[in-house]
């Protein structure tokens, strides 16, 4: 089982990636990893660029599929969805065009603005920090702590555009 979103830590995903790398081996191949992706996360917990890296480094290790543990909370995770939907059918897509593609597919005149309301979570939730297996879950506090005042503002900014434009 896996947590990547803690792969913001390069300490973290190296010793993920060497227990991957000995259960293909273990395995003879046949290796599915388990993951989870918001987590239950009450605020978005957005990282879709390195879920892509991920989802390709698994491949290139050998690992066959990957199954993500979640629960439908499309406010807070749908870009994520429905990017890694895309990905696992074919991993070399273009992430940012995978994400210009949700943000125009979806909020229509109202897209510069989400995909910078979205923009902004990636930054935020790859700050650096150690990685820490299940950080935030059940906690409100941890996951509050991952926003500045200047952040909400600009992330309220953001819907308030979008509103306008909607």
């Amino acid at each position: 089982t896996r947590d990547s979103f803690q792969y913001h830590d390069p300490e973290y995903l190296a010793v993920d990636l060497e227990a991957d790398k000995r259960w293909v081996e273990v395995t003879n191949g046949n290796l599915y990893r388990y993951d989870y992706y918001s987590f239950g996360w009450l605020v978005p917990r957005y990282y879709p660029h390195r879920l892509a890296e991920d989802i390709r480094r698994m491949r290139d290790i050998g690992v066959k599929g990957i199954m993500a543990e979640d629960g439908p909370i499309w406010p807070t995770v749908g870009p994520s969805y429905y990017i890694v939907s895309k990905l696992w059918w074919d991993p070399d897509r273009d992430v940012d065009e995978l994400i210009d593609e949700f943000h125009t597919t979806l909020f229509g005149p109202a897209a510069a603005p989400m995909a910078r309301y979205w923009n902004r979570h990636e930054k935020l939730w790859l700050k650096k920090r150690p990685g820490k297996w299940f950080e935030g879950l059940s906690n409100m506090t941890t996951q509050a702590s991952m926003f500045s005042a200047a952040d909400l503002a600009y992330l309220d900014q953001q819907f308030a555009e979008a509103h306008k434009l909607a």
